[in-house]
């Protein structure tokens, strides 16, 4: 490799990749972070493959080839998510780094309000 530093990842949407982009070809092989907020909607299957839905609706799969796929719950979200952009099985994945996927909490706390500052609100 050198002595130089790694270079960053390329910042991706999505949608360019998983939504038959343009560009998802382009990408194969290459460093890249997907920065959409997602959510996950399957877990892993027996081939460490799962899926999680982009905040624009997108579906984004992911492999385990780095990533410990046992790691994987329903439900969990992603801020953001690093790895090489994988072809195989006629379907792009990305194979996250082990430490490529950062992990957000994605619920939302509940508050006291009531009715009436409901209704005041929209006055």
């Amino acid at each position: 490799m050198g002595t130089l530093p790694v270079p960053a990842p390329n910042v991706v949407s999505a949608a360019d990749i998983w939504n038959g982009g343009p560009d998802a070809e382009a990408w194969e092989s290459c460093m890249i972070t997907v920065q959409d907020g997602m959510q996950v909607t399957a877990a892993a299957n027996a081939y460490g493959e799962w899926y999680a839905t982009a905040l624009d609706g997108t579906v984004v799969m992911f492999d385990d080839y780095w990533y410990d796929d046992t790691q994987v719950m329903l439900q969990q979200c992603y801020n953001n998510a690093t790895g090489i952009l994988n072809y195989s099985f006629n379907d792009f994945k990305l194979e996250a780094f082990a430490d490529g996927i950062e992990l957000v909490d994605c619920g939302v706390d509940a508050q006291d309000i009531s009715f009436s500052s409901v209704k005041a609100l929209y006055r």
